[in-house]
């Protein structure tokens, strides 16, 4: 699969904080706000280079909290198993970012984490 396969034909996932402005994150301050900031800024910075416009899947960037990840549906409070976003990591039915070096393991532990304890 090459790098069309996000609609770009470059490998931006190095570089792609600088794709979506900054704004730093809002929800922190407690426990829950917290872990989604942890995984907010991993998303940023491994992830929205294809899944923020003009990439082609979703407008990742767009989501700013628990609830709107929720909505999305690409991730079920609680269930790792049923968060198509987390299946997608990790040789679990994908490995992401696609052409690009695969997230740490400590990476995707924050992002199941953040799944796992979400409210």
């Amino acid at each position: 699969m090459g790098l069309s396969s996000c609609g770009q034909t470059f490998n931006s996932n190095s570089n792609d904080a600088n794709l979506t402005a900054f704004v730093a994150c809002s929800e922190a301050g407690t426990a829950a706000g917290d872990r989604y900031c942890a995984a907010e800024a991993i998303i940023r910075n491994r992830c929205t280079g294809c899944h923020a416009p003009p990439g082609y899947h979703e407008a990742w960037s767009s989501y700013k909290n628990d609830a709107a990840w929720k909505a999305s549906g690409l991730v079920v409070a609680g269930s790792v198993a049923a968060s198509k976003m987390i299946t997608r990591l990790k040789n679990q039915g994908g490995n992401m970012p696609a052409d690009a070096p695969q997230i740490s393991d400590a990476e995707y532990q924050t992002l199941v984490e953040w799944v796992q304890q979400m409210p």
